[in-house]
């Protein structure tokens, strides 16, 4: 018997063996790649190496499933939380998909079982819950079905119901789970469920869910949670998760911190009905609220459920004036917010003015996460935070850490551009697309309407201002910032125009902002560069959202001066189109950005020596550093089209660093 089972062992180990290194000599002999700055050698047993890992964690999975069924567990069991995941998710402007993660992040890890979870939204008020449907997002066709999961939750003064859906498989076969609810499902996009007393409800729904998710055999280890602060509110949860980890991934702290909110706003966003029915019997509040509503106090217990409501419907209204003389809103919340916090001691620390649902989530996660190596380093160094924050943050500095956003393959690959071009033809065809789409945003275009709808995601809701002088040989230049003036450095990128305008450089520009005008200052600058009769035919100005890939593929230089950047991935996209990024140090730029003039070899673009947050002449140095691109690019094209050739090359995909970076947290948090 002994005899039988040694042969068994060995003949099992020779097999495993042979899977491992099955078609190790199908590997590709690669050359030697010397990484300037670096010194090291990436060669073919580095190659090896990883492919050797992978097998050994595949076999690993396939041996302790033949002789542990039941004893131990063979996947590490994730849920990705997010609110924003194209395609699966209307209107959304995301390059970044979380599903090309995950995607990657199976091939290179079986072990890890993750599925996304996402609101469904789009929906209206007369939707029929039905087993199975269809919807379409983004002139895509999804097939959803019915999970056994439903339930009810209490949250801002209403029960609410929730739905589990999930998404019939693909070919990225990612298990994609998306949760109805009458409260947030007739949002229409992404960046409308993240606003506070939005985000709790899908918040409170998905916490919910995740705990059922048994029922479809998939209990979590970990739940990773992107940008939406998970503990939001589970001061008022009888209980949380057992047994499950958090890992929590934030934006900039500086933009976190305009999202405090005063303790009576977020008391009734956040509490359950016992809460409530504490908050509706308080007499103090009780008097409170009837002099908001100018109601008699013997009337006042049996409306407090209405003036509630009235309350969430109507808190700005309310917040700023108030039609008694007598009570001005703001004093009367002013007294609401006092008492709150002596009914409610827990919620609000002693001292905190406000609630911060982000400093919550920090203090209770398990890890937290940047997305950026420098700003990471530079939160702690340099202090980019409130004293307030940046105590919390430095008391948690040892469950904390960073990662990298990449672009997937398949971003790439589906985006349609003028003239399709790569490293062995794009000195030819680039220009092509240049001249193309100089032609588009040119005043003949413009005016007659004959311009290319596909340059835009909503064509009807684009307005244009200015032109291009199709006539007027000058690098072109293309600037898409979000339409926060101090993070994305507007005002810098403005003043570095009209100073360039001023001194007659060379140039034309493409600028484009979504729901840019809707600011004062954006708007003034339109308006300055529209009447000036000297800037005519230099300046294109698009306000809404363009289609980048057909932009960057005919534009020279892409210009990003942002004082603050922690995940854009617009950068990347402009990479593999051969548009080269002049920007500052901050953030994600530092991190990918390589200043040719640093690195000669590998360079792929230009960036100021310092951040632009600080600094007194932070226009200036970005000029400087523009300038000098403008100069390689009218003086030394040979050294122009190494920069793009280094672009075309550069991996902006999930490659094995950038994952493993993930896989670390993974393995840690347990």
């Amino acid at each position: 018997m002994m005899v039988s089972h040694s042969f068994f062992y060995c003949a099992l180990f020779k097999i495993l063996l042979q899977f491992i290194l099955g078609d190790m000599l199908e590997l590709d002999n690669k050359k030697s790649i010397y990484v300037s700055g670096e010194g090291t050698f990436y060669n073919e047993w580095k190659e090896l190496l990883r492919y050797l890992k992978l097998r050994y964690r595949i076999a690993k999975k396939i041996y302790k499933k033949l002789f542990n069924i039941g004893k131990t567990k063979n996947f590490t069991n994730i849920v990705y939380l997010t609110a924003d995941c194209p395609p699966y998710v209307p209107n959304t402007e995301r390059l970044d998909s979380p599903v090309d993660y995950i995607f990657e992040m199976r091939k290179q890890y079986p072990d890890l079982d993750i599925r996304l979870m996402i609101p469904l939204l789009g929906f209206d008020e007369n939707t029929k819950i039905t087993k199975k449907f269809s919807i379409d997002f983004n002139n895509k066709f999804f097939d959803l079905e019915k999970t056994s999961i439903s339930f009810e939750f209490f949250l801002q003064n209403k029960t609410w119901e929730g739905i589990v859906y999930k998404f019939i498989p693909d070919e990225s076969n990612v298990v994609v789970y998306g949760i109805f609810s009458p409260a947030f499902s007739y949002l229409q996009s992404s960046e409308e469920i993240v606003e506070f007393e939005k985000s709790i409800l899908f918040l409170k729904a998905a916490r919910i869910a995740i705990s059922f998710l048994n029922k479809e055999n998939f209990k979590p280890d970990i739940i990773h949670s992107e940008t939406l602060p998970f503990f939001m509110g589970t001061e008022f949860e009888q209980k949380l998760l057992p047994n499950t980890c958090v890992l929590q991934t934030f934006d900039n702290f500086l933009k976190l911190e305009n999202q405090k909110q005063e303790p009576f706003w977020s008391l009734i966003n956040l509490a359950d009905k016992k809460c409530m029915h504490k908050i509706y019997k308080d007499p103090y509040i009780q008097d409170y609220i009837s002099k908001l509503f100018n109601l008699p106090i013997k009337n006042i217990t049996p409306k407090m459920e209405d003036c509630i409501n009235l309350v969430f419907d109507n808190y700005k209204i309310f917040h700023k004036s108030n039609s008694s003389q007598q009570y001005r809103g703001d004093i009367i919340f002013r007294h609401l917010n006092t008492r709150v916090k002596k009914l409610f001691p827990a919620f609000i620390k002693k001292e905190q003015s406000e609630y911060y649902p982000f400093l919550n989530t920090l203090l209770k996660s398990d890890i937290w996460a940047l997305y950026s190596k420098t700003y990471y380093n530079d939160l702690f160094s340099k202090k980019l935070a409130s004293p307030l924050i940046l105590k919390e943050i430095n008391n948690n500095y040892y469950k904390s850490a960073y990662i990298q956003p990449a672009i997937g393959v398949s971003e790439i690959s589906n985006k349609k551009i003028y003239n399709d071009f790569d490293i062995m033809n794009y000195r030819q065809e680039r220009v092509k697309n240049k001249k193309t789409l100089i032609k588009e945003f040119s005043s003949d275009s413009i005016k007659t309407g004959f311009i290319d709808e596909t340059l835009f995601q909503d064509y009807e809701n684009v307005k244009i201002y200015g032109y291009l002088d199709t006539f007027y040989e000058a690098p072109l230049l293309f600037a898409n910032p979000d339409s926060d003036i101090f993070p994305e450095g507007i005002d810098i990128l403005f003043g570095t125009l009209l100073k360039l305008f001023e001194r007659n450089k060379n140039i034309q520009i493409i600028i484009s902002v979504k729901d840019g005008l809707k600011q004062e200052y954006i708007k003034s600058v339109v308006n300055f560069l529209y009447e000036n009769k000297i800037f005519i035919g230099r300046w294109v100005y698009v306000n809404g959202e363009v289609n980048l890939p057909k932009i960057f593929s005919g534009s020279d230089i892409y210009l990003y001066p942002a004082r603050i950047c922690d995940k854009s991935v617009k950068h990347l996209l402009g990479y593999k189109y051969g548009a080269i990024p002049v920007t500052s140090s901050a953030g994600i730029l530092n991190d990918t950005v390589i200043d040719i003039f640093d690195d000669i070899a590998d360079g792929n673009g230009f960036k100021t020596k310092s951040d632009l947050l600080y600094e007194d002449e932070n226009t200036n140095e970005y000029i400087n550093t523009l300038v000098k691109a403008l100069d390689l690019f009218n003086n030394n094209p040979s050294s122009w089209n190494r920069l793009i050739k280094n672009n075309l090359m550069k991996n902006i995909g999930w490659d094995f660093e950038k994952l493993e970076e993930y896989n670390k947290i993974y393995r840690n948090i347990l």
